[in-house]
């Protein structure tokens, strides 16, 4: 699980809309050890891949640092959830490691939020207790209510990637993973979406990204004009799923929703138990998670960039 971790803390990055200023990447020497440099009265931030093999940049903390230092591999990883396998209590977020399973609450008992529950469980709002995921066409609130395969979708338990372009979705919920077999959406409607004109597509305020949709009209959606990790700050419209690279993406994750009975309600679309079994789908599948939902920032990266924020890609 050597880049997992890493691409984990990038991908639950927030989106940031073509109004934002872009900072700028670049590599340069820096003094030994460390690997990022920003100051706080300038758009750069200067970057040097960690020489050392056993060792990564946590570029995480950069949003309490001015500069972050290589630091070893060795004891770094993401805890467990309840129910998730442990050898001490600092591997679980519940902090209680017991006969090699982090503990939580089962079905029936008093919870705070859905992290205290176990796995196949989640925290009703309402009773404040751990109840057992919702299968499909059963009620919910949310995503975590449903069982790993499915999200909430008006009120209801559906399974992830099952509706078909056209569909209506509820715009005032927020699914963790696409219900869309496409993928993306536009105007509350599952779409099929290609860019308009030849990849890659440089934008801006003034020029914002252009898609094809399904009736063959052509749309502007400017808050897909989004900021790279490019030297220049320039921004690039990101990658409609008309391309290969969100064909692959969506294969891989049908292959590894399949395999999600021991993932807890918060892990979706990989988990825990997918790190440890370290195998070739995930890896091809975080490749090309990050080839096409953040084609816009591997666009005219440095090389040093790409190690330290898109390991999985550039390994």
């Amino acid at each position: 699980m050597k880049f997992y971790i890493l691409t984990f803390y990038l991908l639950i990055n927030e989106v940031f809309y073509c109004s934002q200023v872009c900072k700028k990447y670049f590599c340069s020497q820096l003094n030994e050890g460390t690997c990022i440099v920003t100051q706080e009265d300038t758009d750069q931030f200067t970057l040097q891949k960690c020489e050392d093999p056993n060792q990564f940049c946590p570029f995480m903390n950069l949003s309490n640092n001015n500069q972050v230092r290589c630091i070893t591999r060795d004891g770094f990883h993401p805890r467990s959830f309840p129910g998730g396998d442990c050898t001490n209590d600092s591997e679980c977020i519940t902090g209680n490691c017991q006969l090699g399973i982090c503990s939580g609450k089962r079905l029936n008992e008093e919870c705070r939020d859905n992290m205290e529950c176990y796995s196949g469980y989640y925290c009703q709002n309402n009773s404040k207790t751990c109840q057992a995921q919702s299968k499909e066409g059963e009620m919910c609130e949310d995503d975590t209510d449903c069982i790993n395969t499915h999200g909430c979708h008006y009120g209801k338990c559906i399974g992830y990637l099952s509706l078909p372009i056209g569909t209506q979705i509820d715009a005032n919920q927020k699914n963790l993973l696409p219900l869309c077999q496409s993928g993306l959406h536009y105007g509350n409607r599952c779409e099929s979406m290609t860019n308009n004109g030849k990849n890659p597509n440089q934008c801006d305020d003034t020029e914002p990204c252009k898609y094809k949709i399904n009736d063959g009209s052509i749309v502007h959606i400017p808050e897909f004009c989004t900021c790279g990790k490019n030297p220049t700050g320039l921004k690039y419209c990101r990658l409609g799923n008309g391309e290969s690279e969100w064909s692959d993406y969506l294969g891989y994750l049908k292959l590894l929703l399949k395999n999600t009975n021991n993932c807890h309600t918060l892990e979706r679309g990989f988990c825990m138990f997918h790190l440890r079994e370290s195998n070739e789908i995930l890896q091809k599948f975080l490749i090309a998670r990050a080839k096409a939902l953040k084609y816009n920032e591997l666009i005219n990266a440095d090389d040093c960039v790409l190690k330290i924020f898109f390991p999985d890609v550039n390994s």
